[in-house]
């Protein structure tokens, strides 16, 4: 947690992962190569020095399975957008429930969904995942996300009285880390 919180900055361009990275004030323990298949099955991380020449936090992974990164990065991204809309929602006098109003909010998502392409961590792609709206599977983000909501007039006379925005649907594209290398070597004499 010290490494991950450490380096997590927000800023342009800090996006991270902690596997390989170097824990100061933390010397590794030898393992076994069972006792790390052991802890590696189980989601665990591993501290390890290879060669005498690398120590590292190995593989960045949660309980789940699921990478650090992912996790934390997404936790970011989906705290950036609510606070976008409550500072949008807060700052002006009231956001019409028409189609311009709900321009506005999505505005504001699609700046906090910038800002995580500025920190590294949603890059340009193609859409992959189910349809969303009109947003279907060969779809090109360039951005690395798109936000999109139903026009108001699908919206229901419940809704309208209850004065709620249409659901606005976030679609991103993570940018991934490389964390292992395959290299082939073909030699002729």
């Amino acid at each position: 947690m010290g490494v991950a919180m450490g380096r997590n900055t927000g800023l342009a361009g800090s996006y991270f992962t902690i596997d390989l990275k170097q824990l100061i004030g933390i010397t590794p323990e030898p393992l076994t190569l069972s006792q790390v298949a052991t802890i590696n099955g189980n989601f665990g991380n591993v501290y390890l020095s290879y060669a005498n020449a690398y120590q590292f936090l190995q593989t960045g992974t949660v309980g789940s399975g699921q990478y650090f990164d992912e996790i934390m990065n997404l936790d970011m991204i989906a705290s950036d957008m609510q606070f976008s809309v409550m500072n949008l929602l807060t700052s002006v006098g009231a956001v019409p429930q028409t189609n311009a109003g709900q321009s506005s909010i999505i505005n504001v998502v699609n700046q906090a969904c910038a800002r995580a392409v500025a920190r590294g961590f949603l890059s340009p792609g193609v859409w992959t995942g189910q349809t969303i709206l009109d947003l279907t599977a060969g779809t090109a983000l360039p951005n690395g996300y798109r936000s999109q909501s139903a026009p108001f007039n699908t919206q229901s006379a419940s809704d309208r009285a209850a004065r709620k925005s249409m659901p606005i649907y976030v679609a991103i594209i993570l940018s991934g880390a490389i964390q292992s290398v395959t290299i082939g070597v073909f030699v002729q004499q």
